[in-house]
């Protein structure tokens, strides 16, 4: 099984920039959480450098884009997952920065969304 787990990881990092966005879904995201659960059961370490630029990464790309606010391709799901993996402690990084940026831009997008549908 772990070899199992050592060839998913050697893969994703071999094909890591064929992932175009930062979603849950199927982006960046979903492989910082997928790598961060792997390493929660297993002793090495070897990918941890690897998570920390991914979330970089995402960082990066969130901080100079515009991002929907959905769960499964958006900032919620992006959210979520970082603070999951911060909350639970499987990551050792610390988000509220980037998590209270996350926050503010979907208030604002609902906000604006309530305003558009009110003149409906």
């Amino acid at each position: 099984m772990m070899n199992d787990i050592r060839k998913i990881i050697n893969f994703i990092k071999k094909n890591e920039n064929f992932f175009e966005d930062d979603s849950l879904m199927n982006g960046k995201t979903s492989l910082i959480f997928s790598l961060a659960i792997s390493e929660k059961y297993r002793d090495e370490l070897s990918s941890c450098k690897f998570v920390e630029n991914l979330i970089q990464s995402v960082y990066t790309s969130l901080s100079h884009r515009t991002v929907t606010s959905s769960y499964c391709h958006g900032l919620a799901g992006i959210g979520w997952a970082l603070n999951y993996l911060s909350s639970k402690l499987i990551l050792p990084y610390e988000f509220t920065d980037l998590l209270e940026s996350i926050d503010e831009t979907l208030t604002q997008q609902a906000k604006h969304i309530e305003i558009n549908n009110s003149f409906l």
